[in-house]
């Protein structure tokens, strides 16, 4: 990836927000090469895992933005939304 791509390197501690959040919510999470993958088929959710990445969203002032699958999640500042989101997706909610 590059840098327009990922998580420039204070974002990408965004990346590591998320996942202590998320672990603080009892799920397991795991970063690797920018790639942030959240599981939730332990946890009893109908979707086994969803990866998440943070790039910059052109339709929002090139805001860095969580993205999962393509499709924006929240403001990389919005850790909190963005958890809220996670766990909606792995218990089936729609996108």
């Amino acid at each position: 990836m590059t840098a327009d791509q990922s998580c420039d390197a204070g974002l990408t501690d965004r990346l590591g927000l998320l996942k202590a959040a998320l672990h603080g919510k009892g799920y397991e999470a795991e970063i690797d090469d920018g790639v942030l993958t959240v599981y939730g088929a332990e946890r009893g959710g109908s979707i086994p895992a969803i990866t998440i990445t943070c790039k910059r969203r052109p339709a929002d002032g090139d805001r860095w933005w969580y993205w999962a699958g393509g499709a924006p999640v929240d403001e990389a500042t919005h850790v909190t939304d963005a958890v809220v989101w996670i766990m909606g997706r792995l218990a089936g909610a729609p996108a």
